[in-house]
């Protein structure tokens, strides 16, 4: 059973009463509730006489004769309950309720809270090449594609658009790159870096200030670190520090970088790595690299200890840490650890694991 909205559908009844409507077919010019809604479907109704009228949600039925059920009445002359019809015959006919019908504004704007229970489409418009650094918008969805199929080439103003307007855009081609420029023309970002669409796989999404007159990126792709993105520059304590990290978009990115490898793991120690970050670290890890196989392990695998106990269900790691340094303390009764083919619990051995600390600000 499906909600179904359609056009010139009426019919007549003579039915009295409160309950189901007969329905004596088409009227002239119109089609049946059947014929327009479809059988088993409900709809809107309005029955009348002229005098009194009725407003509701009803279910149509193919029969002999089809029926309409008043199943659920919005509005009446009868105190908005269903009306107790007499003889006589009464239009009936498909019809929106006003309070179901979302109207605009004469300022294009919609009152009071407006819920779509369907999907809301932004069908393509089609394509928009570049020209002059500009475009102009027909819709809320184009594709972008650079002036004369250059390599590469940048939007700077983008014509059309009134306040509150959405708009997506897309790069057209994937072996051509559309940028989207930061405040050379009409066009700005919150952190004032340029948006590229290298790929038709990327999209922003931008919203017109009609105070400002500029459209405003509010969505843009997301961009991740790859291995040209970090550089190297120092070495603290026998510690690799990454202090060059280049900020990639929005993304929230670490600024440094501290790691020490191959810490003597004894059962019962504390190791350090010393780092020159100046502030707490906001992230770190502690994990133990296999340097002689046992348990099931082999040489180069690695465990978190986080989680590990002693046989007596003790905990025996603990991390501290200061603006220069970050600690950790591994008890004295030793690990136990899950063997990794049987899964029953073994003891680590300590001269077959080595400690690995990383720190990041």
């Amino acid at each position: 059973m499906a909600f179904i909205i359609a056009d010139r559908v009426a019919e007549t009844t003579t039915t009295t009463g409160t309950g189901t409507l007969n329905l004596g077919g088409p009227s002239t010019g119109f089609q049946s509730f059947v014929a327009g809604v479809g059988d088993g479907n409900t709809t809107f109704y309005v029955i009348t006489d002229n005098t009194d009228w009725e407003v509701g949600i009803g279910t149509v039925t193919s029969g002999t004769p089809d029926t309409l059920s008043r199943d659920t009445v919005l509005r009446s002359t009868n105190t908005d309950a269903a009306v107790n019809w007499g003889s006589g015959t009464k239009d009936v006919f498909l019809s929106i309720p006003a309070d179901r019908l979302p109207a605009l504004n004469t300022d294009n704007t919609f009152t009071g809270d407006t819920t779509f229970s369907a999907s809301v489409l932004f069908p393509d418009k089609s394509e928009l090449t570049i020209s002059g650094g500009e475009i102009t918008v027909s819709g809320v969805n184009h594709t972008i594609d650079t002036e004369s199929e250059a390599a590469s080439d940048d939007l700077d103003t983008i014509n059309g658009g009134s306040d509150g307007q959405i708009l997506i855009v897309r790069a057209e081609n994937d072996s051509r790159t559309v940028v989207l420029k930061h405040n050379t023309g009409n066009i700005f970002t919150d952190d004032a870096s340029d948006v590229s669409l290298d790929a038709n796989s990327k999209s922003a999404l931008l919203m017109y200030d009609g105070t400002l007159s500029r459209w405003q990126v509010i969505a843009r792709p997301l961009s991740v670190l790859g291995s040209d993105d970090i550089t190297n520059d120092s070495t603290v304590s026998g510690s690799t520090v990454t202090d060059a990290l280049e900020t990639v978009q929005d993304s929230v990115v670490f600024t440094q970088f501290a790691e020490s490898t191959g810490l003597t793991y004894d059962g019962d120690n504390e190791v350090t790595l010393s780092h020159s970050f100046g502030e707490l670290p906001k992230g770190w890890s502690v994990c133990l690299v296999c340097t002689t196989a046992e348990g099931g392990y082999s040489i180069g695998d690695v465990l978190d200890p986080a989680g590990f106990n002693n046989a007596n269900g003790e905990r025996q790691c603990s991390v501290y840490m200061s603006t220069s340094s970050i600690s950790v303390i591994t008890g004295g009764n030793g690990f136990q650890a899950p063997n990794k083919s049987t899964h029953a619990s073994f003891n680590l051995t300590p001269g077959n694991w080595t400690i690995t600390i990383r720190a990041w600000a």
